[in-house]
Protein backbone atom coordinates (compact mmCIF):
# COMPACT_ATOMS: atom_id res chain seq x y z
CA UNK A 1 0.00 0.00 0.00
CA UNK A 2 1.13 3.57 -0.74
CA UNK A 3 0.26 6.68 1.26
CA UNK A 4 0.32 9.94 -0.68
CA UNK A 5 -0.16 13.31 0.94
CA UNK A 6 -1.55 16.10 -1.25
CA UNK A 7 -1.74 19.71 -0.12
CA UNK A 8 -4.30 20.40 -2.87
CA UNK A 9 -6.20 17.50 -4.50
CA UNK A 10 -8.85 17.92 -7.19
CA UNK A 11 -11.23 14.96 -7.05
CA UNK A 12 -12.90 15.61 -10.42
CA UNK A 13 -15.47 18.03 -9.04
CA UNK A 14 -13.79 20.15 -6.39
CA UNK A 15 -10.52 20.88 -4.64
CA UNK A 16 -9.79 19.24 -1.30
CA UNK A 17 -7.06 20.49 1.02
CA UNK A 18 -4.45 18.44 2.92
CA UNK A 19 -5.56 14.98 1.87
CA UNK A 20 -4.00 11.60 2.60
CA UNK A 21 -4.68 9.18 -0.28
CA UNK A 22 -4.13 5.48 0.46
CA UNK A 23 -3.60 3.27 -2.59
CA UNK A 24 -3.85 -0.53 -2.68
CA UNK A 25 -1.31 -2.87 -4.27
CA UNK A 26 -3.78 -3.29 -7.15
CA UNK A 27 -3.73 0.47 -7.76
CA UNK A 28 -7.14 1.39 -6.33
CA UNK A 29 -7.82 4.29 -3.96
CA UNK A 30 -8.62 2.81 -0.56
CA UNK A 31 -9.28 6.03 1.34
CA UNK A 32 -9.11 9.80 1.17
CA UNK A 33 -8.74 11.24 4.65
CA UNK A 34 -7.48 14.37 6.30
CA UNK A 35 -3.69 14.23 6.39
CA UNK A 36 -1.97 14.10 9.79
CA UNK A 37 1.68 14.13 10.81
CA UNK A 38 1.27 10.79 12.61
CA UNK A 39 0.94 8.72 9.41
CA UNK A 40 4.05 7.92 7.40
CA UNK A 41 3.83 8.85 3.72
CA UNK A 42 5.55 7.53 0.59
CA UNK A 43 5.16 10.79 -1.34
CA UNK A 44 4.17 14.36 -0.49
CA UNK A 45 2.95 16.62 -3.30
CA UNK A 46 1.47 20.11 -3.46
CA UNK A 47 -0.91 19.78 -6.44
CA UNK A 48 -2.65 16.56 -7.56
CA UNK A 49 -5.37 16.23 -10.21
CA UNK A 50 -6.97 13.20 -11.91
CA UNK A 51 -5.33 11.88 -15.04
CA UNK A 52 -7.09 12.93 -18.23
CA UNK A 53 -8.99 10.50 -20.43
CA UNK A 54 -8.15 10.75 -24.12
CA UNK A 55 -11.51 9.92 -25.64
CA UNK A 56 -10.44 9.64 -29.27
CA UNK A 57 -7.11 8.64 -30.80
CA UNK A 58 -5.77 7.26 -34.07
CA UNK A 59 -2.30 6.28 -32.83
CA UNK A 60 -0.73 5.68 -36.24
CA UNK A 61 -1.47 9.25 -37.38
CA UNK A 62 1.16 10.56 -34.95
CA UNK A 63 3.68 9.59 -37.65
CA UNK A 64 2.29 12.20 -40.07
CA UNK A 65 2.10 15.14 -37.64
CA UNK A 66 3.20 18.24 -39.55
CA UNK A 67 3.61 16.34 -42.83
CA UNK A 68 0.31 17.40 -44.41
CA UNK A 69 0.90 21.17 -44.34
CA UNK A 70 2.13 21.71 -47.91
CA UNK A 71 -0.52 23.17 -50.19
CA UNK A 72 -1.85 21.13 -53.09
CA UNK A 73 -1.30 22.55 -56.61
CA UNK A 74 -4.79 24.08 -56.82
CA UNK A 75 -4.64 25.33 -53.19
CA UNK A 76 -8.09 23.99 -52.30
CA UNK A 77 -6.95 21.96 -49.32
CA UNK A 78 -9.49 20.38 -46.96
CA UNK A 79 -10.16 17.35 -44.81
CA UNK A 80 -10.54 15.35 -48.02
CA UNK A 81 -7.10 16.26 -49.36
CA UNK A 82 -5.58 15.61 -45.92
CA UNK A 83 -7.16 12.16 -46.06
CA UNK A 84 -5.08 11.29 -49.14
CA UNK A 85 -1.93 12.00 -47.13
CA UNK A 86 -3.21 9.70 -44.40
CA UNK A 87 -3.84 6.94 -46.95
CA UNK A 88 -0.22 7.33 -48.07
CA UNK A 89 0.95 6.63 -44.51
CA UNK A 90 -1.29 3.54 -44.31
CA UNK A 91 0.37 2.14 -47.44
CA UNK A 92 3.72 2.30 -45.61
CA UNK A 93 2.55 0.63 -42.40
CA UNK A 94 3.51 -2.84 -41.26
CA UNK A 95 3.04 -4.40 -37.81
CA UNK A 96 6.53 -3.42 -36.61
CA UNK A 97 6.05 0.19 -37.65
CA UNK A 98 2.53 0.29 -36.26
CA UNK A 99 3.83 -0.96 -32.90
CA UNK A 100 6.67 1.59 -32.85
CA UNK A 101 4.27 4.48 -33.52
CA UNK A 102 1.76 3.28 -30.90
CA UNK A 103 4.54 2.90 -28.32
CA UNK A 104 5.68 6.47 -28.97
CA UNK A 105 2.13 7.83 -28.93
CA UNK A 106 1.23 6.21 -25.61
CA UNK A 107 4.52 7.33 -24.06
CA UNK A 108 3.87 10.92 -25.14
CA UNK A 109 0.23 10.69 -24.05
CA UNK A 110 1.28 9.81 -20.51
CA UNK A 111 3.87 12.60 -20.47
CA UNK A 112 1.08 15.01 -21.41
CA UNK A 113 -1.24 13.78 -18.63
CA UNK A 114 -3.49 11.28 -20.43
CA UNK A 115 -3.65 8.18 -18.22
CA UNK A 116 -6.31 6.40 -20.27
CA UNK A 117 -6.98 6.39 -23.99
CA UNK A 118 -9.69 5.23 -26.41
CA UNK A 119 -8.00 3.94 -29.54
CA UNK A 120 -10.36 4.19 -32.53
CA UNK A 121 -8.62 1.41 -34.43
CA UNK A 122 -9.41 0.79 -38.08
CA UNK A 123 -6.15 -0.36 -39.73
CA UNK A 124 -6.86 -4.09 -39.54
CA UNK A 125 -5.37 -5.55 -42.72
CA UNK A 126 -2.39 -5.24 -45.03
CA UNK A 127 -2.52 -2.23 -47.37
CA UNK A 128 -3.87 -4.45 -50.19
CA UNK A 129 -6.67 -5.72 -47.95
CA UNK A 130 -5.20 -9.17 -47.35
CA UNK A 131 -5.39 -10.40 -43.74
CA UNK A 132 -2.47 -10.66 -41.38
CA UNK A 133 -1.78 -13.98 -39.69
CA UNK A 134 -3.29 -13.75 -37.17
CA UNK A 135 -5.97 -11.30 -38.30
CA UNK A 136 -5.74 -9.58 -34.91
CA UNK A 137 -2.06 -8.69 -35.33
CA UNK A 138 -2.50 -4.91 -35.60
CA UNK A 139 -4.96 -4.84 -32.68
CA UNK A 140 -2.53 -6.81 -30.53
CA UNK A 141 0.28 -4.39 -31.45
CA UNK A 142 -1.84 -1.53 -30.08
CA UNK A 143 -2.67 -3.43 -26.90
CA UNK A 144 0.96 -4.45 -26.32
CA UNK A 145 2.07 -0.85 -26.79
CA UNK A 146 -0.37 0.25 -24.08
CA UNK A 147 1.04 -2.34 -21.70
CA UNK A 148 4.61 -1.29 -22.53
CA UNK A 149 3.82 2.36 -21.80
CA UNK A 150 1.57 1.71 -18.80
CA UNK A 151 -1.51 3.53 -20.08
CA UNK A 152 -5.07 2.27 -19.61
CA UNK A 153 -6.41 1.28 -23.03
CA UNK A 154 -9.94 1.07 -24.36
CA UNK A 155 -9.62 -0.60 -27.77
CA UNK A 156 -12.36 0.22 -30.28
CA UNK A 157 -12.20 -2.05 -33.37
CA UNK A 158 -13.92 -0.13 -36.14
CA UNK A 159 -16.49 -1.40 -38.62
CA UNK A 160 -15.64 0.17 -41.99
CA UNK A 161 -17.60 -1.21 -44.93
CA UNK A 162 -17.87 1.36 -47.71
CA UNK A 163 -16.04 4.31 -49.23
CA UNK A 164 -18.96 6.74 -49.10
CA UNK A 165 -22.74 6.73 -49.27
CA UNK A 166 -23.64 3.82 -51.55
CA UNK A 167 -20.03 3.38 -52.71
CA UNK A 168 -17.62 0.46 -52.45
CA UNK A 169 -14.30 0.66 -50.66
CA UNK A 170 -11.60 2.53 -52.54
CA UNK A 171 -8.19 0.97 -53.12
CA UNK A 172 -6.70 3.06 -50.29
CA UNK A 173 -9.40 1.85 -47.87
CA UNK A 174 -8.80 -1.89 -48.30
CA UNK A 175 -6.79 -2.04 -45.07
CA UNK A 176 -9.86 -0.89 -43.11
CA UNK A 177 -12.69 -3.02 -44.47
CA UNK A 178 -14.43 -6.25 -43.49
CA UNK A 179 -16.51 -8.34 -45.92
CA UNK A 180 -19.61 -8.09 -43.70
CA UNK A 181 -20.93 -6.91 -40.37
CA UNK A 182 -20.97 -10.52 -39.16
CA UNK A 183 -17.31 -11.02 -40.10
CA UNK A 184 -16.36 -7.87 -38.20
CA UNK A 185 -18.44 -8.89 -35.16
CA UNK A 186 -16.91 -12.35 -35.07
CA UNK A 187 -13.44 -10.78 -35.21
CA UNK A 188 -14.27 -8.29 -32.46
CA UNK A 189 -15.83 -10.75 -30.02
CA UNK A 190 -12.98 -13.24 -30.44
CA UNK A 191 -10.46 -10.43 -29.92
CA UNK A 192 -11.38 -10.16 -26.26
CA UNK A 193 -9.64 -13.47 -25.51
CA UNK A 194 -6.39 -12.23 -27.07
CA UNK A 195 -6.10 -8.86 -25.30
CA UNK A 196 -3.84 -8.32 -22.28
CA UNK A 197 -5.53 -8.14 -18.85
CA UNK A 198 -6.83 -4.68 -18.06
CA UNK A 199 -7.68 -3.79 -21.66
CA UNK A 200 -11.29 -2.68 -22.12
CA UNK A 201 -12.82 -3.81 -25.40
CA UNK A 202 -15.36 -1.51 -27.02
CA UNK A 203 -16.54 -1.16 -30.61
CA UNK A 204 -17.01 1.58 -33.18
CA UNK A 205 -18.69 2.46 -36.42
CA UNK A 206 -16.43 4.66 -38.49
CA UNK A 207 -19.15 7.05 -39.68
CA UNK A 208 -22.54 7.09 -41.38
CA UNK A 209 -20.75 7.32 -44.72
CA UNK A 210 -18.63 4.18 -44.05
CA UNK A 211 -21.48 1.83 -43.09
CA UNK A 212 -25.02 1.51 -44.43
CA UNK A 213 -28.24 1.93 -42.47
CA UNK A 214 -29.00 -1.82 -41.98
CA UNK A 215 -25.50 -2.24 -40.55
CA UNK A 216 -25.96 0.71 -38.19
CA UNK A 217 -29.23 -0.81 -36.97
CA UNK A 218 -27.67 -4.26 -36.57
CA UNK A 219 -24.73 -2.79 -34.66
CA UNK A 220 -26.95 -0.70 -32.36
CA UNK A 221 -29.32 -3.57 -31.53
CA UNK A 222 -26.75 -6.35 -31.10
CA UNK A 223 -26.95 -7.74 -27.55
CA UNK A 224 -23.25 -8.62 -27.50
CA UNK A 225 -22.29 -5.01 -28.17
CA UNK A 226 -24.80 -3.18 -25.98
CA UNK A 227 -22.70 -3.51 -22.82
CA UNK A 228 -19.60 -2.06 -24.50
CA UNK A 229 -18.50 1.55 -24.95
CA UNK A 230 -19.56 2.43 -28.52
CA UNK A 231 -18.14 5.26 -30.64
CA UNK A 232 -18.71 6.86 -34.06
CA UNK A 233 -17.55 9.93 -36.00
CA UNK A 234 -20.60 12.17 -36.47
CA UNK A 235 -21.19 15.32 -38.57
CA UNK A 236 -17.52 16.25 -38.70
CA UNK A 237 -17.63 17.87 -42.12
CA UNK A 238 -20.26 19.94 -43.95
CA UNK A 239 -19.91 17.70 -47.01
CA UNK A 240 -20.67 14.62 -44.92
CA UNK A 241 -23.87 16.22 -43.59
CA UNK A 242 -24.97 17.34 -47.06
CA UNK A 243 -24.31 13.94 -48.63
CA UNK A 244 -26.16 12.18 -45.79
CA UNK A 245 -29.18 14.47 -46.22
CA UNK A 246 -29.13 13.85 -49.95
CA UNK A 247 -28.82 10.06 -49.61
CA UNK A 248 -31.07 9.42 -46.58
CA UNK A 249 -33.17 12.56 -46.43
CA UNK A 250 -31.93 13.43 -42.94
CA UNK A 251 -28.84 14.52 -41.07
CA UNK A 252 -26.31 12.06 -39.57
CA UNK A 253 -27.56 12.81 -36.04
CA UNK A 254 -31.19 12.12 -36.93
CA UNK A 255 -30.20 8.98 -38.83
CA UNK A 256 -28.33 7.60 -35.82
CA UNK A 257 -31.15 8.37 -33.40
CA UNK A 258 -33.64 6.72 -35.72
CA UNK A 259 -31.35 3.66 -35.94
CA UNK A 260 -31.04 3.37 -32.14
CA UNK A 261 -27.38 4.40 -32.04
CA UNK A 262 -27.84 6.86 -29.18
CA UNK A 263 -27.55 5.88 -25.50
CA UNK A 264 -25.38 6.49 -22.42
CA UNK A 265 -22.61 4.18 -23.66
CA UNK A 266 -22.42 5.94 -27.05
CA UNK A 267 -19.83 8.63 -27.75
CA UNK A 268 -20.37 10.76 -30.84
CA UNK A 269 -17.03 12.14 -31.93
CA UNK A 270 -16.81 15.73 -33.26
CA UNK A 271 -20.49 16.69 -33.65
CA UNK A 272 -19.18 19.81 -35.36
CA UNK A 273 -22.32 20.40 -37.41
CA UNK A 274 -24.98 19.08 -35.03
CA UNK A 275 -27.86 21.51 -34.41
CA UNK A 276 -29.14 22.68 -31.04
CA UNK A 277 -32.39 20.80 -31.67
CA UNK A 278 -30.42 17.60 -32.25
CA UNK A 279 -28.39 18.27 -29.11
CA UNK A 280 -31.56 18.27 -27.00
CA UNK A 281 -32.34 14.75 -28.21
CA UNK A 282 -28.74 13.63 -27.64
CA UNK A 283 -28.78 14.89 -24.05
CA UNK A 284 -32.12 13.20 -23.42
CA UNK A 285 -30.53 9.93 -24.55
CA UNK A 286 -27.38 10.60 -22.46
CA UNK A 287 -25.08 10.50 -25.51
CA UNK A 288 -21.52 11.69 -24.77
CA UNK A 289 -19.96 14.27 -27.08
CA UNK A 290 -16.29 13.71 -27.92
CA UNK A 291 -14.50 16.90 -28.97
CA UNK A 292 -11.00 17.06 -30.45
CA UNK A 293 -10.42 20.80 -30.92
CA UNK A 294 -6.80 20.70 -32.12
CA UNK A 295 -7.54 18.16 -34.86
CA UNK A 296 -10.84 19.84 -35.72
CA UNK A 297 -8.93 23.10 -36.18
CA UNK A 298 -6.13 21.45 -38.13
CA UNK A 299 -8.60 19.83 -40.55
CA UNK A 300 -10.81 22.89 -40.88
CA UNK A 301 -13.84 21.01 -39.57
CA UNK A 302 -15.57 23.92 -37.86
CA UNK A 303 -16.64 24.80 -34.33
CA UNK A 304 -19.43 22.98 -32.44
CA UNK A 305 -22.14 24.63 -30.36
CA UNK A 306 -20.41 23.94 -27.06
CA UNK A 307 -22.05 26.59 -24.82
CA UNK A 308 -25.46 25.31 -25.95
CA UNK A 309 -24.36 21.74 -25.15
CA UNK A 310 -23.24 22.73 -21.65
CA UNK A 311 -26.42 24.69 -21.00
CA UNK A 312 -28.38 21.53 -21.76
CA UNK A 313 -26.32 19.58 -19.21
CA UNK A 314 -24.54 17.48 -21.83
CA UNK A 315 -21.57 15.27 -20.99
CA UNK A 316 -18.38 15.27 -23.01
CA UNK A 317 -14.80 14.13 -23.25
CA UNK A 318 -11.77 15.40 -25.14
CA UNK A 319 -9.44 13.58 -27.52
CA UNK A 320 -6.22 14.07 -29.45
CA UNK A 321 -7.63 12.36 -32.60
CA UNK A 322 -4.93 12.70 -35.31
CA UNK A 323 -2.32 13.25 -32.59
CA UNK A 324 -0.75 16.24 -34.26
CA UNK A 325 -0.38 17.55 -30.69
CA UNK A 326 -0.72 15.91 -27.27
CA UNK A 327 -1.76 18.37 -24.59
CA UNK A 328 -5.10 18.21 -22.75
CA UNK A 329 -4.69 21.73 -21.35
CA UNK A 330 -4.23 23.01 -24.88
CA UNK A 331 -7.37 21.18 -25.98
CA UNK A 332 -9.39 22.79 -23.19
CA UNK A 333 -8.00 26.24 -23.93
CA UNK A 334 -8.85 25.90 -27.62
CA UNK A 335 -12.39 24.80 -26.75
CA UNK A 336 -12.86 28.17 -25.10
CA UNK A 337 -10.92 30.36 -27.51
CA UNK A 338 -12.75 29.01 -30.58
CA UNK A 339 -16.04 30.09 -29.05
CA UNK A 340 -14.66 33.54 -28.15
CA UNK A 341 -13.45 34.09 -31.71
CA UNK A 342 -16.82 33.24 -33.26
CA UNK A 343 -19.09 34.84 -30.61
CA UNK A 344 -16.96 37.97 -30.06
CA UNK A 345 -17.11 37.77 -26.28
CA UNK A 346 -15.14 36.29 -23.40
CA UNK A 347 -15.83 33.39 -21.01
CA UNK A 348 -18.25 31.35 -23.11
CA UNK A 349 -18.17 27.84 -21.64
CA UNK A 350 -19.52 27.96 -18.10
CA UNK A 351 -21.35 25.29 -16.17
CA UNK A 352 -24.45 26.36 -14.26
CA UNK A 353 -23.53 27.73 -10.85
CA UNK A 354 -19.81 27.94 -11.67
CA UNK A 355 -18.06 31.28 -12.30
CA UNK A 356 -14.59 29.95 -13.11
CA UNK A 357 -14.06 29.24 -16.81
CA UNK A 358 -11.14 26.91 -16.09
CA UNK A 359 -13.02 24.93 -13.45
CA UNK A 360 -15.99 24.54 -15.80
CA UNK A 361 -13.76 23.19 -18.58
CA UNK A 362 -12.00 20.79 -16.20
CA UNK A 363 -15.23 19.43 -14.77
CA UNK A 364 -16.89 18.94 -18.12
CA UNK A 365 -13.92 17.14 -19.70
CA UNK A 366 -13.85 14.69 -16.79
CA UNK A 367 -17.66 14.27 -16.79
CA UNK A 368 -18.05 11.82 -19.65
CA UNK A 369 -14.75 9.97 -19.32
CA UNK A 370 -15.87 6.87 -17.42
CA UNK A 371 -18.82 5.96 -19.64
CA UNK A 372 -17.03 6.94 -22.84
CA UNK A 373 -14.08 4.64 -22.14
CA UNK A 374 -16.01 1.96 -20.25
CA UNK A 375 -13.87 2.46 -17.15
CA UNK A 376 -15.88 3.28 -13.99
CA UNK A 377 -14.24 5.93 -11.85
CA UNK A 378 -11.71 7.36 -14.30
CA UNK A 379 -11.51 11.12 -14.27
CA UNK A 380 -12.20 11.00 -10.54
CA UNK A 381 -10.05 10.63 -7.44
CA UNK A 382 -12.56 8.90 -5.18
CA UNK A 383 -12.54 5.79 -3.00
CA UNK A 384 -12.63 2.76 -5.30
CA UNK A 385 -11.31 4.63 -8.34
CA UNK A 386 -8.13 3.68 -10.15
CA UNK A 387 -5.24 5.74 -8.78
CA UNK A 388 -4.53 7.60 -12.04
CA UNK A 389 -3.27 11.06 -11.24
CA UNK A 390 -1.03 13.93 -12.28
CA UNK A 391 1.36 15.77 -9.99
CA UNK A 392 1.72 19.41 -11.02
CA UNK A 393 4.93 21.40 -10.65
CA UNK A 394 4.46 23.60 -7.61
CA UNK A 395 7.36 25.80 -8.74
CA UNK A 396 5.74 26.60 -12.07
CA UNK A 397 4.92 30.34 -12.27
CA UNK A 398 1.23 29.58 -12.74
CA UNK A 399 1.07 27.61 -9.48
CA UNK A 400 3.57 29.41 -7.28
CA UNK A 401 1.61 31.42 -4.69
CA UNK A 402 -1.69 30.31 -6.29
CA UNK A 403 -4.72 29.10 -4.35
CA UNK A 404 -7.10 26.36 -5.44
CA UNK A 405 -9.81 28.85 -6.47
CA UNK A 406 -7.48 30.25 -9.13
CA UNK A 407 -5.68 27.02 -10.07
CA UNK A 408 -7.66 25.77 -13.07
CA UNK A 409 -7.84 29.22 -14.66
CA UNK A 410 -4.09 29.65 -14.18
CA UNK A 411 -3.20 26.19 -15.50
CA UNK A 412 -5.44 26.21 -18.59
CA UNK A 413 -5.01 29.82 -19.70
CA UNK A 414 -1.47 30.49 -18.46
CA UNK A 415 0.15 27.08 -18.68
CA UNK A 416 0.06 23.87 -20.65
CA UNK A 417 1.55 20.37 -20.40
CA UNK A 418 4.78 21.86 -19.00
CA UNK A 419 2.99 22.20 -15.64
CA UNK A 420 3.09 18.37 -15.33
CA UNK A 421 5.94 16.99 -13.22
CA UNK A 422 4.96 13.36 -12.51
CA UNK A 423 2.22 10.96 -13.64
CA UNK A 424 0.92 7.85 -11.88
CA UNK A 425 -1.27 5.19 -13.48
CA UNK A 426 -2.89 2.48 -11.33
CA UNK A 427 -0.74 3.77 -8.48
CA UNK A 428 2.53 3.22 -10.38
CA UNK A 429 4.75 6.09 -11.45
CA UNK A 430 5.02 6.16 -15.26
CA UNK A 431 6.34 9.70 -15.73
CA UNK A 432 9.11 11.09 -13.54
CA UNK A 433 10.31 14.67 -13.85
CA UNK A 434 8.41 15.10 -17.13
CA UNK A 435 9.88 12.05 -18.87
CA UNK A 436 8.32 8.63 -19.31
CA UNK A 437 10.29 6.01 -17.39
CA UNK A 438 10.91 4.07 -20.65
CA UNK A 439 11.27 7.14 -22.81
CA UNK A 440 14.71 6.44 -24.28
CA UNK A 441 13.93 2.89 -25.39
CA UNK A 442 10.54 3.81 -26.86
CA UNK A 443 11.85 6.85 -28.71
CA UNK A 444 14.78 4.83 -30.08
CA UNK A 445 12.37 2.30 -31.62
CA UNK A 446 10.41 5.16 -33.18
CA UNK A 447 13.53 6.81 -34.60
CA UNK A 448 14.67 3.56 -36.21
CA UNK A 449 11.31 2.98 -37.89
CA UNK A 450 10.93 6.58 -39.06
CA UNK A 451 14.50 6.69 -40.41
CA UNK A 452 13.93 3.53 -42.44
CA UNK A 453 10.56 4.80 -43.74
CA UNK A 454 11.85 8.24 -44.77
CA UNK A 455 15.15 6.92 -46.15
CA UNK A 456 17.26 9.39 -44.14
Amino acid sequence: MKNIKARHLFDGEQWRENVLMAISQEGRILSLDAATDSIETDYEFDWVIPGFANGHSHAFQRAMAGLAEVASPNRTDSFWTWRENMYGLVRDLDPKGFGAIANLLFCEALESGYTSIAEFHYVHHKPDGMPYDPLSMMSIKVAQAAVNAGIQLTLLPVLYRQGGFGKGLGISQKAFGFPSFEAWKDFTLHLKRELPPGTVLGAALHSVRAVNLPEIEAFASDENLKSMPLHIHVAEQVREVEECEEYYGMSPAKLLMQAGAAASNWTWIHGTHITEEEMVQMVNRRVILGLCPTTEANLGDGIPLLPEWLNLGGRMTIGSDSNIRLDPFEELRLLEYAQRLTRHRRICNLLKGVDSNGLSLARVCYSGAADSLGRPGIGQLRVGSSADFIVLDSDHPMLKHTNSEQAWDRIIFGGSREVIEHVFCRGQQVVKSRRHIRSEEIRRQWREWFKNRSGH
